[in-house]
């Protein structure tokens, strides 16, 4: 996975990243995922991380779950904010808890809201419980509040969730 803004080329291959600059120079890495995690608890390198590139914000959006409990819960989504347009400065950390495993999360950007969509599997069993869609609250996260909260909305279990492709 490749994003860019108007300096930077951020990229995420399974477990590590690397930073570039618009002329191709590379700037940090490859570094370990969570890196960017680094102070939250169950801090765990456990991958499908996601990158996006919040242009309104001129803002980093970073995710990665985190399963340090693996096949039992909690199971748990870690997101960043960049601080800055800077991808190699500092970061707002975020840890979001779920009872089930919240498998492959796909993260899109909206002016009102960061929206996540979900797999979710039964802790313990992993046997597949359906999809969910969850929103983020932008504001807060942008702000480095936090008290920053997540929202989880059940989906029919015939359907792989709106964000899946």
């Amino acid at each position: 996975m490749l994003f860019r803004s108007p300096d930077y080329y951020f990229q995420v291959v399974n477990i590590r990243y690397k930073i570039f600059n618009k002329s191709g120079v590379g700037l940090l890495g490859p570094s370990n995922n969570n890196t960017i995690f680094t102070g939250l608890p169950n801090n765990t390198n456990n991958g499908d991380a996601v990158v996006l590139y919040d242009e309104n914000a001129d803002r980093w959006l970073f995710s990665q779950f985190a399963l340090p409990n693996y096949p039992n819960g909690p199971f748990y989504e870690n997101v960043a904010i960049s601080q800055t347009n800077d991808p190699t400065g500092s970061w707002y950390r975020y840890q979001f808890t779920f009872s089930v495993m919240p498998d492959y999360p796909k993260l899109s950007v909206w002016v009102d809201g960061y929206y996540m969509t979900i797999r979710r599997f039964a802790a313990g069993s992993v046997t597949w419980i359906g999809p969910a869609a969850c929103a983020l609250d932008r504001t807060k996260m942008l702000a480095g509040d936090n008290t920053a909260t997540m929202q989880m909305f059940t989906l029919p279990t015939s359907s792989e969730g709106p964000l899946s492709l």
